[in-house]
This record gives structure tokens, sequence and C-alpha cells, in this order.
């Protein structure tokens, strides 16, 4: 799946399904877009990978709102893998530009289990020289065995400034069942704030995972670096995440990486 968005003076570019209208209007509000994506597959049933949402207003140093991104993955198969890859570039914004690329889910499902995968929300906001509210990523993972898995609230807020480069790209999540136990791994903020120039402390990151045997397992503290303003490249690079399940063993449940380049 793959966006592109090009401001084109109000014109409407048409990707497989993906509809997207792109307008910009100098000190006016622009709704960009509703990218609305079906997708119908794996062993005759039907899987839902609905509305997906794209807001992207631009204004002369005003607010711009660019995404609602929802993901509604409906699984209907016991041995079933959906990988969905949404990629999506915004390009050109008033001399600015906003690179919200390659979000890339996996869900993976294994036992035999089904892993749906739901609702990932991105709001962006940009402000002329102010802080950018970049995203709230959203996800629900429900699973296994009439258990609920919840992998959710991952909240991005990325700050950029003037005529500089916004790229959030390269979100991974991997979410894997094992031997159909429940794991939840919930909470995961990112705040990113750039001021005058300045970089500023980007990220607490918190991990809470539930799990198994009633006992509570804490991944906490990934740590993300933002770098910024001044032309130079933002290397938030690598977070990892492991979660720790089954019976006292160590499990790797995911990978998550974060790339921020100019």
């Amino acid at each position: 799946m793959r966006l592109t968005c090009a401001s084109l003076g109000g014109e409407t570019v048409s990707v497989a399904r993906l509809r997207l209208t792109c307008a910009i209007l100098d000190g006016e509000k622009v709704s960009v877009a509703r990218l609305r994506l079906t997708c119908t597959s794996l062993g005759g049933d039907t899987i839902s990978v609905a509305r997906l949402r794209l807001t992207c207003a631009t204004l002369g140093g005003e607010t711009v709102s660019v995404a609602r991104l929802r993901l509604t993955c409906a699984i209907l198969c016991v041995e079933t893998e959906s990988v969905a890859r949404m990629r999506l570039t915004c390009a050109s914004l008033v001399g600015e530009t906003v690179s919200v690329a390659r979000l890339r889910l996996t869900c993976a499902t294994l036992g035999g289990e089904t892993v749906s995968v739901a609702r990932m929300r991105l709001t962006c906001a940009s402000l002329g020289g102010e802080t950018v509210s970049v995203a709230r990523l959203r996800l629900t993972c429900a699973t296994l065995g009439g258990e609920t898995v919840s992998v959710a609230r991952m909240r991005l807020t990325c700050a950029s400034l003037g005529e500089e480069t916004v790229s959030v790209a390269r979100l991974r999540l991997t979410c894997a069942s094992l031997g159909g136990e429940t794991v939840s791994v919930a909470r995961l903020r990112l705040t990113c704030a750039i001021l005058g120039g300045e970089t500023v402390s980007v990220a607490r990151l918190r991990l809470t995972c539930a799990s198994l045997g009633g006992d509570t397992i804490s991944v906490a503290r990934l740590r993300l670096t933002c770098a910024t303003l001044g032309g130079e490249t933002v290397s938030v690079a690598r977070l990892r995440l492991t979660c720790a399940i089954l019976g006292g063993e160590t499990v790797t449940v995911a990978r998550l990486r974060f790339v921020h380049f100019n």
C-alpha cells in the first residue's frame, strides 16, 4: 500500500483505491483526504482493513492537522498472517515537507490463533515556529483463545519548526501471540518537543507489559533521542521492546523501530 501525496493545486490523486484529495491553500485550512482501503483475501474470508482517514491542512503559520489514520484489521482464518503495509508519504506543504512514511504493521498469528489489530490513529499538527503535535498512534490488538490482547495507546508527538522536515518513518510493530497466552503491551508514549531551534528531550516511552500467571512484567524505559533543526539529520532509531512472558522465560515479542530523518 503506497500513497504519495503531492500537492497539485487542488487536484485529486487516486492511487489504487486509495483516494487522496490534496488541496493546499495559503492561509486556509485544507482537508486532504479520506483514505479507505478494503482488503479481501485469505482462505475465502474477508479482511476488512478499513477507514484510513487522512486530514492534511496547511496554514501559513497556523495549525496543520495532518492525519487520522485508522486501521481496522479483522482476520477470519484460524491460522492467518495478516501483514499490512501502510506507506504514506506526504510532501510539499508550503515549503515544509511532512513525511509520515512507512507505517508498517505486522500481525503474526501463532499457534492457530487469530490476531486482530485495530485502530491506528495519527494526528499531525504543525505550527509556524511552534510545537507540532504529530500523532496519537493507537493500536488495539485483540486475540487468542477468547482472550483480549491490548497492545494499545502508542502516542507520538513530534515537533517541527519553520521550514524544517518532519519525517515520521518506519514505525514497525510486530505482535506475536505465543502458546495461546495473552500478552498485554500497553501505553507506549512518545513526546517529542522542539523549541526555538533547540533540541528538547524527545521522549518518555513507558511500556507496561502485563502477562502470564497473574504476574506483572514491567518492560520499561524505551529511550528515544530526537535531534532536530538547522538542516541536520535526526536519527531516532532502534526502539527495542523485549516482552518477558511464559513461565518466567523470556520471549521477544516486538521490535519497534523508529527512524526520524530529514
